[in-house]
């Protein structure tokens, strides 16, 4: 018994010793394994916006970074502070929390960079993992969102200037001079000069992510803000190319148009004056038609008509003696009421209001005022009275004959005088000569 009491003891203590080692040597192996951090950035825009990557891309024959990459550097931290801007507006801290996830995300950022054919330098050689993690050198100690407010107060120029689309240059250039005056602010706050760069790198996060109303992602904000290049997008140029294109043909087919109404118009009456009376007047045109040969031809209604001989020959007949009205002092008056519009022919109606009768009264004031003699000639009050019919128009008196006329050498002389002026005086020199 006291034989298998020393074996089994000694079995216990060779499963006991197995077990610690195992458990020691599963333990220093866990102690020297590498831990993973997971970046919090969400860096797949940058294979989804139009930024220009050509100022990065390596000389040809080469896969290294370029030898003057400011530019690049700018560009890609330009590029990052997208990613920034949206966690600040998740999370409402600026910067990350330790080295580890700095450097997971700068390498998350390189695989992105190389997905582009772009040099496999490019993140190392312009940032280390420590410019992107919490520090107490921050900008007047901003490190989130509630500091800010605490050192600025609830409002800052940014939230009046940033906030809408910033693709108009007028309203970028108002964000950026709000940003410099809150830069300015940030400045004087933490007291030292050499934070500068720092502080408007806060501010233009706060700027981006916080006050712009359309994000980070917008092509305002990244333009204007955050100061990326873009590239001009292929589709949208096409699509103001057509929209040009579509513009003009509509203006074309417009004045197309306008021009093909008015040869209408034109035509239309050019065709109504030719097919109208050849010796009329086209009162509803404002034209009369004169036909001389075979052209016709526009004469222009300016008040008074325009009669042809032959009109007036038709019109009395052959200048018949039984259509004489009176002589006035360039010839014969003759009753020309037949070449009148039909519309003043109404009789039967009072004599001031027949046109007929008010024609007539014109034509023989008009006799009268050019009478060949001066004397016989009424006075404007009376010939305004007669016209007006306030008095009645006297018979036209005749007047001399010309000296020459063949009435003079011939025994018909028919030179008289009418009754109603038989009895003035005539003075010689109230004749015309």
């Amino acid at each position: 018994m006291k034989s298998l009491l020393l074996f089994l003891t000694a079995v216990l203590y060779v499963l006991l010793s197995s077990a610690v080692t195992s458990i020691a040597a599963a333990t220093a192996t866990n102690t020297s394994a590498p831990t993973t951090t997971i970046c919090p950035l969400d860096l797949g825009y940058v294979l989804r916006v139009p930024w220009n990557h050509s100022g990065c891309e390596a000389p040809e024959s080469s896969s290294v970074a370029p030898e003057n990459n400011t530019l690049c550097c700018q560009t890609l931290l330009s590029l990052i502070g997208i990613a920034f801007a949206r966690r600040l507006k998740d999370t409402s801290l600026f910067q990350l929390p330790d080295l580890n996830t700095s450097a997971s995300c700068l390498d998350d950022y390189q695989s992105k960079l190389n997905s582009l054919s772009l040099p496999g330098s490019l993140v190392s050689s312009c940032f280390t993992p420590e410019r992107f993690v919490i520090n107490d050198t921050a900008c007047a100690g901003i490190e989130s969102t509630g500091d800010w407010k605490a050192r600025l107060g609830d409002s800052t120029p940014l939230d009046s200037s940033c906030s809408p689309d910033l693709t108009d240059q007028t309203k970028c250039d108002a964000c950026v001079a709000a940003g410099l005056r809150v830069q300015a602010q940030l400045v004087e706050l933490d007291g030292n000069n050499s934070h500068t760069v720092d502080c408007w790198y806060t501010t233009i996060l706060y700027a981006a992510g916080i006050v712009n109303s359309l994000g980070p992602e917008s092509d305002g904000a990244m333009s204007c803000i955050l100061s990326l290049s873009l590239e001009s997008s292929p589709g949208s140029n096409q699509q103001s190319n057509l929209v040009f294109g579509l513009t003009g043909a509509g203006v074309a087919v417009v004045v197309m148009c306008c021009l093909l109404g008015l040869w209408f118009w034109y035509k239309g009456i050019w065709r109504r004056v030719r097919g109208g009376n050849a010796h009329g007047t086209h009162r509803d045109l404002g034209v009369d038609l004169e036909v001389t040969g075979s052209t016709t031809r526009l004469r222009p209604k300016a008040g008074s008509i325009w009669f042809k001989i032959r009109d007036l020959e038709k019109a009395t007949d052959d200048f018949s003696q039984k259509n004489f009205i009176g002589r006035g002092g360039f010839g014969l008056a003759g009753n020309i009421m037949q070449v009148l519009d039909p519309l003043l022919w109404r009789d039967g109606e009072a004599m001031n209001s027949n046109p007929k009768s008010i024609m007539e009264r014109f034509v023989r004031v008009g006799i009268m005022c050019s009478h060949v003699m001066v004397a016989l000639r009424p006075t404007i009050v009376d010939a305004l009275k007669m016209l007006e019919g306030d008095i009645e128009v006297p018979p036209i008196p005749d007047g001399p004959s010309p000296f020459g006329h063949p009435s003079i050498f011939s025994d018909r002389n028919t030179f008289n005088i009418s009754p109603a002026l038989s009895q003035l005086q005539l003075l010689t020199g109230d004749i015309l000569r």
